[in-house]
């Protein structure tokens, strides 16, 4: 004996995983279950209408986020690149060598972004003479001098900001597993 899902009376089941008793009950699980999926359907559709109706600064925003995240976690045994405090003193920030005002084409360009201490990034505007000197021995002048020379124009589409995003993502998460695996 089993018991309808739907009225709850005692029923003889005819066929394996029957559930219902009958027609009737049948036909309301029927329609219980189109609703189910109608709703969901509708939910993923208002979700992606929501998406699409963000302008492009909220994916940039997005974007800039996880891309600080990672370089955050890239550099977090190297000390500040303005005054060379270690990474366990303080908050760290990722500090932009062209800042992203002036330069928006290199807001995700990893060689022109570095951690520094929040004193460094925010009180003292980047302590760029010393971040330059250091960036130098990071990454080589020629490098140094390719980021200050780089004036193309910065035009993100939503569907690239979305991509980089996820990229960033999944480069940081691989980091910290692999450094997990190490400390093991």
């Amino acid at each position: 004996m089993s018991i309808c899902g739907i009225c709850t009376r005692e029923f003889n089941a005819d066929r394996p995983k029957q559930i219902v008793c009958g027609v009737d009950c049948a036909l309301i699980a029927g329609r219980a279950l189109q609703k189910a999926e109608f709703q969901k359907e509708r939910k993923k559709q208002d979700k992606l209408n929501k998406i699409q109706s963000q302008p492009i600064t909220y994916f940039k925003k997005l974007a800039q986020t996880d891309f600080n995240a990672y370089i955050r976690v890239r550099d977090q045994h190297l000390p500040c690149i303005s005054c060379q405090k270690p990474s366990h003193r303080g908050q760290r920030h990722a500090s932009h060598y062209r800042p992203r005002s002036a330069a928006a084409q290199l807001s995700f360009n990893t060689g022109n972004v570095w951690a520094s201490c929040a004193t460094c990034n925010s009180v003292l505007s980047g302590n760029l003479t010393n971040y330059r000197v250091e960036l130098i021995k990071r990454i080589g002048e020629s490098r140094v001098i390719e980021l200050e020379n780089n004036n193309a124009l910065a035009n993100y589409s939503r569907e690239y900001l979305i991509r980089l995003r996820a990229v960033f993502v999944k480069k940081r998460k691989h980091l910290v597993s692999l450094r997990k695996k190490i400390a093991d």
